[in-house]
Order: C-alpha cells, then structure tokens, then sequence
C-alpha cells in the first residue's frame, strides 16, 4: 500500500512541475535566443527527445555513411550558439552557451564538446589569432592519432599534421 502512495504522489508531483514549467514559472531554465525561425521540431518535442535525434544522426553517419541535414549537429550550434553582447561565442563551459544552460539546469553531463566544436565555425572565423582553447586541441590530437593509425607504424606525423 505504501508503494502506491509513493507512486501516485511523484505522479501527482511530476504532472503539477510539467504543468508549471509549461507556463514557466521559473521552473525552466533561461535560454539564449536561437538565430533560427523554428527549429526542425517542435520544442517540447526537443526538449524531450532531442538526444534520441542526434544519436540517430551519428549511427546514420557514422556507421552507415549516411549524411541528412535534418538533425546535423553543427546545424543546431550553427543555430543555438549566437554570439554575446561582446561579439564572442560562450564555450561549452559556460551558462551562457545554449547546451551547457538546460543540461546544467536539469543536472545532465554532456559529453559532445569532447570532439565536437561548441561553437559555429564563424567564432573561428572571427577570432583565428586568439586561444582556440581545449576544443582545437583535442580535434588537433586526434587527428594525429588518426594520421599515425592511417600509416600504421606509429611515427610522428609527417603529413602536415603537428
């Protein structure tokens, strides 16, 4: 009897939150503004499921060599990291950059930034002389393990990568 109790108090709880953050009573988190019109899908249907969409993207890409625009990932940074006040992108390490403001928010650690760029390539553009900072160099890291992996004797690069 008890676990019904419990059970049917966290439902109860779980529909007063979602009822509420529907009318974002600062039960949601403040996101920047995205460039965009609209994004591919509804927002209550990314706020969901948005992972299942890029994990579906990488199996498509990845292992079966299938590249659709739809749910690119550098798609939704292009969009979703917009420059600040200052004219400089937020890294994946600050509240401000759109990924980092809801994952923080609803206490969820994301990995993506590890290979992926956290910024669209215009902030390169922008700024090609200042610190690329840790993003550059794990891209640049890897792509010497994979040129040492491609000639497979394990030399320091000689192609051009450094």
């Amino acid at each position: 009897m008890r676990g019904i109790v419990v059970v049917l108090l966290a439902l109860l709880v779980t529909g007063f939150v979602a009822v509420s953050a529907d009318q974002n009573n600062g039960l949601m988190p403040k996101l920047p503004d995205a460039k965009g019109e609209r994004c591919v899908e509804p927002t209550e249907i990314m706020r969901r499921r948005h992972m299942d969409f890029i994990l579906h993207q990488r199996d498509l890409t990845v292992h079966e060599g299938i590249r659709t625009e739809k749910y690119r990932f550098t798609k939704c940074i292009d969009c979703h990291i917009q420059p600040g006040d200052d004219g400089t992108y937020p890294r994946h390490t600050s509240s401000d950059h759109f990924c980092t403001a809801c994952h923080e928010f609803a206490s969820v650690a994301i990995d993506c930034f590890q290979c992926h760029a956290d910024r669209p390539a215009a902030a390169f553009k922008v700024s090609a002389a200042a610190d690329a900072g840790p993003s550059f160099a794990v891209n640049r890291d890897l792509l010497e393990v994979l040129a040492r992996l491609r000639r497979g004797d394990g030399r320091e690069a000689d192609d051009g990568v450094q």
